[in-house]
């Protein structure tokens, strides 16, 4: 890979591409919840039918069982990288792209040997990102139409414009 991941060093945006809390006053925080009982829904997270808290929801952050490992940390940074410096995440939370562009970005093999790319992004699936002061959003969906990979992010891009507001160095 020719690109430098983009690293978040905003103190209360450390975080943000990850699911653990090192910051007292952490702006944003991932949360992996590998388990079909919760449902995110209008920036809402449901647990079997009924809305959490910000509490409940801090509290699932600090299980780790509950909140596991996420599938593909060096992935997550990738991709906001690509979004970040390939295509207007500033204003946009739905990007068109290729495989063979994303895996030319990442400087992965493609074929039937080489790095399971779309497998690997719909992974994320289960991944929540959690802005206390806005809700919980997707961290990423991915659809693949017509030979196009479709990627849809509306936590990259809530987190990118509350750093941007915030004046912060990205890198």
């Amino acid at each position: 890979m020719n690109h430098k991941f983009i690293s978040i060093t905003q103190p209360k945006f450390k975080d943000a591409l990850r699911n653990v809390i090192t910051e007292d006053e952490s702006l944003a925080v991932v949360l992996h919840l590998n388990d079909t009982d919760y449902v995110l829904k209008d920036q809402t997270l449901y647990h079997q039918g009924v809305p959490l808290s910000l509490d409940d929801i801090f509290r699932l952050i600090i299980d780790t069982e509950k909140n596991e490992p996420l599938p593909e940390q060096l992935l997550m940074a990738a991709i906001f990288t690509f979004l970040y410096s390939k295509r207007d995440l500033r204003n946009g939370t739905k990007f068109e792209t290729s495989v063979n562009e994303l895996s030319a970005f990442l400087g992965t093999s493609v074929g039937s040997k080489g790095f399971r790319l779309v497998e690997k992004l719909k992974s994320f699936k289960s991944v929540y990102g959690v802005i206390p002061s806005e809700g919980v959003f997707t961290v990423l969906e991915v659809e693949q139409s017509h030979g196009k990979l479709i990627l849809r992010s509306p936590y990259f891009h809530r987190i990118l414009n509350l750093i941007l507001s915030e004046k912060p160095k990205l890198l």
